[in-house]
């Protein structure tokens, strides 16, 4: 499956998390996937993507992607 249609399929319900994810990474989908599947440290090191399948995770992956926005380094 294209990295782009993997990305809609995983995010057809989270429309807000699709569009922060596109507008961090200027609409590239392919960066936005890798980014979701790779482990972050501010996360506990757990993949964005595993978290984002009930309503805490989701808060916590779009507080990252706030964080990452707006240069908050805290």
């Amino acid at each position: 499956m294209p990295d782009s249609k993997k990305l809609q399929d995983l995010l057809e319900n989270d429309k807000d998390l699709y569009d922060e994810l596109m507008g961090l990474f200027n609409q590239n989908e392919k960066q936005a996937l890798s980014w979701l599947t790779h482990p972050k440290a501010p996360l506990g090191s757990v993949i964005p993507l595993s978290l984002i399948t009930d309503k805490d995770g989701k808060d916590k992956v779009m507080d990252m992607l706030y964080k990452i926005k707006t240069g908050d380094m805290s």
